[in-house]
Formats: structure tokens, C-alpha cells, sequence
């Protein structure tokens, strides 16, 4: 009778009860990760997308930055060869070559190199990385030599954005 009494025991749990449960965690667990899992990676797309756009916004000001650091009475820009000449605070002649063919000259100070797809400065003759992943830069002269539309595309989304600077009131 005192053995009777020790196998039938009603107080645990069985082992089926015990696999059923741990079932019913890990489809409960899967499914939440799973979602987090979607939810991060669409936050970690949205950030990509919205760096590009800033990227292509920051080209933009420091195009604008650049003609606006020189001698605002003297800004003549170069149709064909998407170029402008400008004086800066010394009174030296430099350009900002937007064309997108590289060309190394000592006194071109903003460039952009279409091949790499970068905006490059070169202040002191460095060439720096400004901003990656511009697909390109176009220009149109509307009034000549007056007003002009800078448009900056993105190189990885379909992005843009455009400035029109008035050069006559610089």
C-alpha cells in the first residue's frame, strides 16, 4: 500500500504537458522575433533613404556655400562647360568644375568627379571626399548669366532636388 501511494503521485507536471508547453513558447517567441526582426529592417531601409536625401540636400548647400564664400560681384559661369569662375577672399581666380570630368587643377576648389559619383573640395589642395553617391549634377541657365537652376540627383534613390541661385545679385 506504501508503494502504491508513491507512484501515483498527482502533483507534477507530465512530460507531455512539459513539451506542449515548450511548443506553444517558441511558436509565441518565432513569431514575435519575426516581427521585430521586419520592423527593424524596414527602420534600418527608412534611415538609408533618408541619409541619401540629406546627402543630396547637403551637396546642394555646399554648392550654394561655395559661390556665396567668393566675390559675389564677379560669379561668370560657363554653359558648356558647366564651370564657374569666381574671385575669392584673396583675390585669386578659382572654379567650381560641376561637369563631372576630373580634372586636378590646384585652383578648382569644389568639383564633382562623375565616375566615383563624389563631390569633391579641394581648399588646400587635398581633394576631400565631400559627399558619396551623387549620380549627377545639371545645370540650366535660364536667364544668361543672371539666374541659373542647380538640380543634384541621388545615386542610389530616385531623388532630387534644385536650387535656383540669382548671380546678377550677388
Amino acid at each position: 500500500m506504501l508503494l502504491k501511494k508513491l507512484y501515483v503521485c498527482k502533483k507534477g507536471v507530465t512530460l507531455i504537458e512539459v513539451m506542449i508547453s515548450i511548443t506553444l513558447f517558441s511558436i509565441i517567441m518565432i513569431s514575435l522575433t519575426t516581427y521585430f526582426l521586419g520592423i527593424i529592417n524596414n527602420c534600418n531601409s527608412q534611415m538609408e533613404i533618408l541619409k541619401m536625401k540629406q546627402n543630396v540636400r547637403f551637396a546642394l548647400n555646399q554648392i550654394d556655400k561655395i559661390l556665396r564664400e567668393c566675390n559675389q560681384q564677379e560669379i561668370i559661369y560657363y554653359d558648356n562647360m558647366k564651370k564657374f569662375e569666381l574671385k575669392n577672399n584673396k583675390d585669386d581666380t578659382v572654379f567650381v568644375d560641376l561637369s563631372g570630368i576630373q580634372q586636378n587643377k590646384f585652383n578648382t576648389i569644389l568639383y564633382f568627379n562623375k565616375d566615383k559619383r563624389q563631390l569633391r573640395i579641394n581648399k588646400k589642395g587635398e581633394h576631400n571626399v565631400l559627399i558619396d553617391y551623387i549620380k549627377d549634377i545639371s545645370i540650366k541657365e535660364i536667364i544668361d548669366n543672371k539666374l541659373i537652376e542647380i538640380e543634384v540627383f541621388s545615386d542610389k534613390i530616385d531623388y532630387s532636388v534644385k536650387m535656383r541661385l540669382n548671380l546678377s545679385e550677388r
